[in-house]
């Protein structure tokens, strides 16, 4: 409980100071100074209570077939999307005025984008590799 109370203050700690009020410096470097070592602490607690069967149901959730099956993608998701959102953010060639409904629709394009182009990526250089080296480390 610790854990998710840490990365919720982490998410939403410096909130106020995105506000158009006046800015705090010194609250804001303790805060960009800590929250990125805390945010690491306590998903590192998450996994490890789940690893070693104290998650409850924090692990069950996380053990459901749905993240199984999306584990898979994951990391090609991660490596591809930082080039999706440059090429796309680059390309555009008139101002954005930001809405809710645009950030939603840009957010559900991206990922979109990113989960298709990581099929292909898992297809294409993955895979094949993952049975490359079956046959070379048969245990």
């Amino acid at each position: 409980m610790l854990s998710f109370t840490v990365i919720i203050l982490c998410v939403f700690g410096n909130h106020h100071s995105l506000q158009f009020t006046e800015y705090a410096r010194i609250q804001a470097v303790i805060y960009f100074t800590f929250f990125r070592p805390m945010f690491s602490l306590a998903v590192w607690w998450i996994i490890w209570a789940c690893q070693t069967n104290h998650g409850g149901f924090v692990n069950t959730i996380l053990s459901l077939p749905i993240f199984r099956l999306m584990n898979k993608f994951t990391y090609s998701i991660f490596l591809l999307n930082s080039t999706i959102v440059a090429l796309v953010t680059c390309s555009t060639k008139a101002p954005v005025y930001v809405d809710l409904f645009l950030l939603a629709y840009r957010f559900l394009g991206l990922y979109a984008l990113s989960f298709l182009l990581s099929i292909i990526w898992i297809l294409m250089f993955e895979s094949p590799m993952i049975n490359v080296e079956k046959i070379f480390f048969k245990k």
